[in-house]
């Protein structure tokens, strides 16, 4: 990590007797979600989908009530999964065993290399997790998207 922490957070975490880890794992996992997300808003503009609108809050209003319920099972059944990785005593922060393209082998042959990505990957999750932030009031407030604000 590079330090930033402004509000002393981690510190107070460590004198309270918490794990930094679990804190790690929290900020890994939003910063995950908000790159997708960032996607998630993105893509629905770039191609239209005709069924929905291609505003991402407008559309996530239009999808059926069924589908939150599949996607919340869905959601429910994966973090059950991934707590049972995440809470073992030693378990590495970010570090699910999930690597279907075979990434680690192919850009992390080295343990520096491999912290190296593990910042790059810290960095932009914090990055998207604004952008994401800033995305969503953006379009809260004037109705457009972040796509058609540019033109």
């Amino acid at each position: 990590d590079v330090g930033f922490d402004p509000l002393g957070i981690s510190t107070t975490i460590v004198e309270l007797g918490g794990d930094l880890n679990y804190a790690r794992e929290a900020e890994i996992t939003h910063g995950r979600i908000a790159m997708l997300a960032a996607a998630g808003f993105l893509v629905p503009e770039l191609f239209k989908f005709r069924e929905y609108s291609a505003r991402a809050l407008e559309a996530a209003t239009e999808v059926p009530v069924e589908v939150h319920g599949q996607i919340a099972v869905f959601v429910l059944i994966v973090e059950g999964l991934r707590s049972q990785i995440i809470y073992k005593d030693g378990a590495i922060p970010g570090d699910h065993g999930f690597d279907p393209l075979g990434f680690k082998e192919k850009f992390c042959k080295t343990p520096a290399a491999m912290e190296t990505m593990k910042l790059k990957e810290l960095k932009n999750g914090r990055l998207a997790m604004m952008a994401v932030s800033g995305m969503f009031v953006q379009e809260l407030l004037t109705g457009k998207g972040p796509i058609e604000q540019l033109f």
